[in-house]
């Protein structure tokens, strides 16, 4: 024992001697140390230096030592924030695609969610709060189980490095200069073809704090990456294609959300507004419902102006909707877009609120130092220097109510190249202003201030509705009286552009050729914005779904037309009138006008014939609308959406004579060569291969009418036979558009020749989709139909009146032999 202690001894002597010394520097370090562990986290007030740059506002932030320190009160733990992610100053591209929707000043990138949480251990969590679930009755046994399976993931941790009486001091640093879904540009990374975060690159710019929101600015630099290509004539699957390194100055600004969601309102199918999705575990005992909210304002009464709009006295909201337009916006366009916005007034005046939305344009800095384009406060309508011939109109809404918070409408620069297409194509041969180049300053405005209102509408939670423009009568739409009281379409919110039905002799006032917010807006924004008092959601959501279906039996105008249906022939996009096939006639019939005078109407600054090539391409667009319009209605089937007490079928076949009217029309007009479409002058100026774009509209033509047989073949047994327009009647239409002349005994002349062989072709390639060969039925028809053509070609033979046309009718019996007896041969599958 004695010899153990020794030893003991001597090990720490030794130890002693071989221990390094401590400096009195680490001591002082550690004794520091130890005597801020007793007394804990330093007070903010101990912890930021007097040269430390402070940002007072919703959250105090604080620049020290390149450090950005951010101050969370205690009333702020907990609260739910939306973080806006938008640029400032875009990156140079070298080249933009044609469809590059997105990369410029303006734009509004991306939104998230965000709260704060104190976490253990002088820790604070960020969180990406969910809304997919809703149980409106906190009572219900359900409500504690759906809290039990969404515990909120955390996103970003912070360490506490001080604190007071009643806040928190976190380190923000990283979170701010690094890349990530909120303070970055992470999230938009693949629609910005962004490659690899430069770190070394990228900084801190400005900060700014408001009472209820901050704005951090920074610049964000990224390697070389790649961006998705769309689909092209020359790669009809897209693609990719390689982007250089990228540098972007933006902002992210954080908004407290009102601690008090507004009142939801649920979506109304025969209603069209942008909605979210959430499923509701306690609307069903017996099952989740799927529940949408729709997008929209909050538009409400100031509470001293209650009583007065219960009178139905006009007030003014609470809180307007205001739109900044951008002072980058070309001088001659701004009083346009601010008069797009206004034109929305009156349709919220004839609901109660006066002054419900304005437009103004965005003020100087010396108006407003405060003011940025970036902030989320403010909806702007942003101007883009792009060659993107587009505009759109998003908005950003709360998830847990549906409420609009802000928009940032994009205008592309070269959308005025399409709108002097559309004016020129649809209204020269009722507007004699624009028979020159360039086309009037005022024309343009008039049609851009349509195409921002129809934005706008967008950012009211407005969906498309292409049925609107399909409840006027073709025939009213000539009518003068008609078209100034009503206008051309129900709906500025359908694609439909000016008014190509009016005819000159018909002397249809100019203002009236463009669209404007017509009957089912004004339904459409009472449906969403009436405000409710002393009704509760339930009374409320029942009062209007009675009075949507008072509304459809009293009004037809007030139809909704979904875009996503691709059956309907009623919902169509740029197409005008009842009848497509009436529109049609009377839409070329301008175009043969505009034709027959389109070198003199595009005189003026072009010789180059850059205009007239301009107007000529779109010549050629609005002609393929046309006929996109009729072949719709072949095949087509009219959708409805009944309620059961409606008693209405779901939906029911395109009538038969309209079937027939549509094939006769593409005879007349396609599969009859339409050569006032290729006057040779105008061809050569423009540079147009004739052969070739007439290849390419039939094409387009039989690749759109040959699916159609599958669903007349289903319709049999759906509607039946009696009345409908069947197969047969199909492929005996076909037969009679496509190959009359074998029939007739007719020379066939080369360009009808081509459409023969093009048919032959689509056809046998359409039957080796091993869907089409599981189906007989489907397979027998097409069987039937090339063998009846055979046949006919084979007899056309003995009394062609001339020896191409034979040679044509021999080529036709013996591919369709070859096809019978299962060669594939490379003339059909070309």
């Amino acid at each position: 024992m004695k010899i153990v202690c020794k030893l003991i001894a001597l090990f720490i002597c030794y130890w002693g001697m071989c221990a390094p010394m401590v400096s009195a520097q680490e001591k002082e370090s550690v004794e520091t140390d130890t005597t801020q562990q007793k007394k804990g986290l330093p007070e903010i007030s101990e912890f930021i230096k007097p040269e430390a740059v402070v940002h007072k506002g919703m959250f105090n932030v604080y620049e020290q030592d390149d450090k950005y320190y951010m101050e969370i009160s205690d009333a702020m733990m907990e609260r739910e924030f939306v973080t806006m992610v938008s640029i400032i100053k875009g990156s140079e591209m070298p080249k933009p695609t044609p469809t590059q929707m997105y990369g410029y000043a303006g734009d509004a990138l991306s939104h998230t969610i965000i709260s704060f949480e104190k976490g253990p251990k002088d820790k604070i969590f960020l969180k990406k709060p969910s809304y997919g679930y809703a149980v409106t009755d906190t009572t219900m046994g359900v409500y504690q189980a759906v809290k039990n399976s969404t515990l909120i993931p955390v996103l970003y941790v912070f360490d506490v490095k001080a604190k007071s009486e009643n806040s928190v001091l976190i380190d923000m640093t990283a979170a701010l200069t690094g890349d990530n879904d909120i303070f970055s540009l992470k999230a938009s990374a693949r629609k910005l073809g962004l490659g690899g975060f430069q770190a070394d690159r990228s900084y801190m710019t400005k900060t700014s704090c408001f009472k209820n929101n901050i704005i951090f600015r920074s610049v964000k630099s990224y390697a070389a990456g790649s961006r998705s290509l769309p689909p092209s004539p020359a790669n009809p699957k897209g693609g990719s294609e390689p982007t250089p390194p990228t540098r972007w100055e933006i902002g992210v600004s954080i908004a407290l959300l009102p601690e008090e969601p507004m009142r939801p309102r649920f979506e109304d199918i025969r209603v069209g507004y942008f909605t979210n999705m959430k499923s509701d575990m306690g609307a069903n005992p017996y099952k989740a419902e799927r529940t949408y909210l729709v997008s929209r304002w909050r538009l409400e009464p100031k509470p001293e102006d209650m009583e007065k709009y219960k009178r139905g006295e006009l007030v003014e909201p609470v809180k307007p909707i205001v739109f900044y337009i951008d002072r980058n916006t070309p001088k001659f366009l701004q009083p346009y877009f601010v008069e797009a916005v206004n034109l929305w007034q009156p349709v919220f005046e004839k609901i109660g609120f006066k002054n419900a939305i304005i437009g103004k344009m965005a003020p100087t800095p010396e108006e407003d130092p405060d003011f940025s384009m970036e902030d989320v406060r403010y909806s702007v309508i942003s101007y883009k220097a792009s060659l993107v011939p587009n505009a759109y109109g998003p908005h950003m809404a709360d998830p847990r109510s549906g409420e609009i918070l802000c928009s940032h409408i994009g205008i592309f620069h070269n959308v005025m190249e399409m709108v002097q297409q559309w004016y020129f194509c649809q209204a020269a041969a009722s507007d004699p202003r624009v028979r020159q180049c360039p086309m009037p300053e005022n024309v343009v405005g008039d049609v851009m201030r349509f195409v921002v209102a129809h934005e706008v509408g967008h950012t009211l939670g407005l969906r498309h509705n292409f049925g609107a423009s399909s409840l006027y009568p073709v025939e009213k739409l000539r009518d003068k009286e008609y078209v100034k009281k009503n206008g051309h379409t129900a709906s500025i919110m359908d694609y439909a552009r000016m008014n190509y039905i009016a005819q000159p002799e018909d002397h249809i006032d100019v203002k009236d050729l463009i669209p404007r917010i017509g009957i089912y807006d004004e339904f459409a924004i009472e449906w969403g914005y009436r405000y409710f008092p002393g009704m509760d959601l339930k009374e409320e959501t029942e009062y209007l779904r009675n009075w949507v279906t008072q509304k459809y039996k009293e009004e037809p105008k007030c139809m909704f037309g979904t875009e996503l249906d691709m059956s309907d022939p009623r919902f169509q996009n740029e197409d005008l009138g009842d009848n497509s096939m009436k529109a049609g006639e009377y839409g070329i019939k301008n175009l043969k006008l505009i034709m027959n005078n389109l070198e003199g109407w595009t005189k003026g600054d072009d010789d180059d014939a850059t205009y007239l090539k301009m107007m000529y391409n779109g010549v050629l667009n609005q002609y393929m609308y046309f006929i996109s319009h009729v072949l719709k209605n072949v095949g087509g089937r009219y959708s409805e959406m009944p309620l059961r007490s409606n008693g209405k079928a779901e939906s029911r076949m395109v009538e038969k004579e309209r079937q027939q009217e549509a094939m006769e029309f593409l005879t007349k007009h396609v599969f009859t060569s339409p050569e006032w479409l290729f006057e040779k002058r105008i061809v050569g100026l423009s540079g147009i291969d004739k052969l070739r774009t007439q290849g390419n509209i039939q094409r387009f033509v039989i690749q759109n009418l040959l699916p159609k047989t599958a669903f007349l073949s289903s319709c049999m047994d759906l509607y039946g036979r009696e009345g409908n327009y069947t197969p047969e009647d199909y492929f005996n239409d076909l037969e009679n558009g496509i190959f009359s002349d074998l029939k007739n005994g007719e020379a066939i002349p080369a360009y009808r020749r081509d459409l023969q062989m093009e048919y032959l072709r689509q056809v046998m390639a359409i039957t080796q989709y091993s869907e089409v060969r599981k189906t007989s039925n489907l397979l027998t028809l097409f069987t039937l139909q090339l063998e009846n053509i055979a046949k006919t070609a084979e007899a056309y033979k003995m009394k062609a009146p001339d020896k191409a046309s034979e040679m044509h009718a021999e080529t036709i019996v013996k591919t369709v032999e070859a096809w019978l007896n299962g060669e594939k041969s490379g003339l059909y599958l070309k």
